[in-house]
């Protein structure tokens, strides 16, 4: 216990301060923190989130988070990395940075706040403006607060309550700031008026954003450039030639870690306002933001970003320097794993249309050094034609200029368009022609498409679809229809699930639609009850809230008894039933080839099972 108790004292105050300074960095950043793999062993395969990899590549820099990461993973207990533990710093840092922020200057802060509709549900944002200690202007996001009503009073009391409930006093509040909506601004009973009562000087005006603060720093520091006299130009070249010879290759090796992090986070790396010097006030972007962080524990690289803040040109971090790193460490990356192992790869290519442009798709899919099946991205092209002779030469010279053998290529997958798949003058002709061994083959998972889509293309299937999707946005683009229909399956079912009742039809993928069709077939009864009290015929209309009974207007009565008539009927009911138990079946199907390690042989595996399934209805039905 003493032991325990001695490194409690010792080395978890330096394991905290860097945990926190992460969940910081990810808070600032507005990245999340977590993926579904959070795993501190297998990190090099999977996706351990962005929280867990950011503090070992600091880990790296620090052996005492090194040793700590090293036993949490071997199993050890008090972590501080838990889900739990990461929510309860967010908390704590986002409040506590906002307190200390109005204590140390004024106290006095602004209030923002809007009401938006997000994904059919009532949301209020809340955000505070004000100086802080360092006379900066400050504006901070604060939370999410779902809304039950969106009334004036109702939002005004929800703010007061959040404010307090994070101890922050609202008297202090001498301004607000919000949208033109009257229950925002209406001096009766919108928000405003609420606020005011409790913040007498809390004006309606609203704050201007803009501030001179960045044009003033940047006028003194070229003010400064100017002054400062100039040393010999063969002094200067002798002292940065030593200088690349001796700091810049940890610089670079630095530089280079942080660029894999982020592609394998699968981050963006830049934002609108890339600068080292006023990071505290802005958004820097994710790639600086964490070099930031790394520096605190790297002193060559904290004096690196200084000097490059400070006007220095040869720094690595412009965006030109970070396109070439990205670019360099993919295609490496990529030919290593080739080369380790048994140096062939299957080609995948896919020819689309977007924002009016022809842009080709090329991915590599090959196993890795550790035998896991990989299949990466490599670039997308922007195509002059569309004749499978361009394109497969397209992809050749692309291969060639990245240092790729085409003659390892052993595969090849498209689509099923002419121009890709012809054996005359397709894409897979050009390049079978350089590499004979790679066998051609139609994306599987696009062959089932095509034939599930056959397969219901009857005129009984086609009504129901789009009966489907014009009760779908009946519901899901109105939150007073939609609440009314959360409210009557919670009633009759106690659900408690938080998943939408009715999800739209996924385009491409078979077992998304297959869910979007069983929430429906499940939703029905439920529906015909809401239409039932939209239009006043239900027989126990009554015994509801009367929120949900009044207020609704003819046009929506006429299309309600209108619902009713479509989805309630016969025909509509048998056909939905077939079409969703007859093709339910080939979701494991589907999902196995649509998985990022695809396997087509552990799918041709549940294809027996599928048939089977469908059989047994059949026979039900006989």
């Amino acid at each position: 216990m003493d032991a325990i108790i001695s490194e409690i004292h010792k080395i978890y105050p330096i394991i905290l301060k860097i945990i926190a300074h992460v969940v910081h960095l990810l808070e600032k950043q507005g990245l999340v923190f977590r993926c579904h793999h959070e795993d501190l062993v297998n990190t090099t395969e999977e996706n351990p989130g962005n929280f867990l990899a950011i503090l070992q590549e600091i880990a790296t820099y620090n052996p005492i988070l090194a040793n700590h990461l090293q036993e949490a993973g071997g199993g050890k207990k008090l972590t501080y990395l838990s889900p739990k533990s990461q929510n309860e710093l967010i908390d704590v840092i986002a409040i506590h940075t906002i307190q200390a922020d109005l204590i140390k200057k004024s106290g006095f802060f602004s209030l923002m706040s809007d009401e938006v509709t997000a994904s059919n549900d009532e949301i209020l944002s809340i955000f505070l403006r004000f100086v802080n200690a360092n006379d900066y202007i400050w504006e901070v996001f604060l939370q999410f607060i779902d809304l039950d009503r969106i009334s004036g009073s109702y939002i005004g009391n929800s703010i007061l309550e959040f404010l307090k409930e994070k101890g922050i006093d609202v008297k202090r509040c001498y301004g607000q700031c919000y949208d033109g909506a009257p229950n925002m601004q209406s001096q009766k009973n919108g928000v405003a008026s609420v606020i005011t009562k409790h913040a007498p000087k809390a004006t309606r005006k609203r704050v201007n954003t803009q501030t001179t603060h960045t044009a003033y720093q940047q006028a003194v520091g070229l003010i400064e450039r100017f002054e400062k006299p100039k040393n010999r130009l063969p002094a200067q070249m002798d002292a940065i030639i030593s200088e690349i010879h001796k700091i810049y290759p940890i610089i670079l090796k630095i530089i280079a870690h942080v660029v894999h992090l982020l592609e394998k986070q699968g981050l963006v790396f830049r934002c609108h306002h890339e600068d080292l010097v006023n990071t505290t006030e802005e958004n820097p972007g994710n790639f600086l933001a964490i070099l930031q962080e790394i520096a605190t524990y790297n002193p060559i690289l904290a004096n690196h970003l200084q000097e490059a803040g400070g006007g220095k040109k040869l720094t690595y971090l412009s965006p030109k320097s970070q396109n070439e790193l990205i670019d360099v460490i993919a295609i490496h990356t990529i030919q290593a794993d080739l080369i380790k192992k048994s140096g062939f790869f299957s080609l995948m290519s896919d020819e689309v249309t977007a924002s009016n442009d022809e842009i080709l798709s090329i991915f590599l899919r090959f196993v890795n050094a550790n035998d896991y099946i990989w299949e990466v991205f490599l670039q997308f092209i922007d195509l002059d034609r569309i004749s499978g002779s361009y394109i497969g030469n397209s992809i050749l010279e692309f291969l060639k200029e990245k240092g790729i053998d085409v003659k390892r290529c052993y595969g090849q997958c498209y689509d099923g368009a002419p121009n890709m798949q012809s054996q005359k003058n397709g894409v897979a002709s050009v390049i079978t022609k350089h590499a004979p061994k790679a066998t051609v083959s139609h994306c599987c998972s696009h062959n089932l498409n095509l034939c599930l889509a056959q397969a219901s293309n009857i005129e009984i299937i086609d009504n129901i679809r789009e009966q489907f999707k014009a009760v779908q946005f009946y519901f899901n683009y109105s939150p007073k229809r939609e609440n009314l229909l959360e409210y009557i399956v919670q009633l009759c079912c106690n659900n408690s699930n938080s998943r939408s009742i009715l999800i739209g039809i996924c385009k491409t993928r078979w077992s998304e639609r297959d869910a979007s069709y069983e929430h429906f077939y499940l939703a029905i009864p439920h529906m015909i009850e809401a239409f039932e009290i939209m239009n006043g015929t239900h027989p126990d209309i009554a015994t509801f809230d009367q929120i949900y009974t009044n207020g609704w207007d003819s046009k929506t009565k006429k299309d309600a008894t209108s619902f009713i008539n479509s989805i309630a009927n016969f025909e509509f009911i048998v056909g939905i039933i077939c079409f969703y138990r007859l093709l339910h079946p080939l979701v494991p199907i589907t999902q196995k080839l649509q998985g990022r390690v695809m396997d087509v042989v552990s799918a041709y595996d549940e294809v027996p099972s599928g048939v089977r399934q469908m059989n047994r209805v059949w026979e039900s039905v006989n």
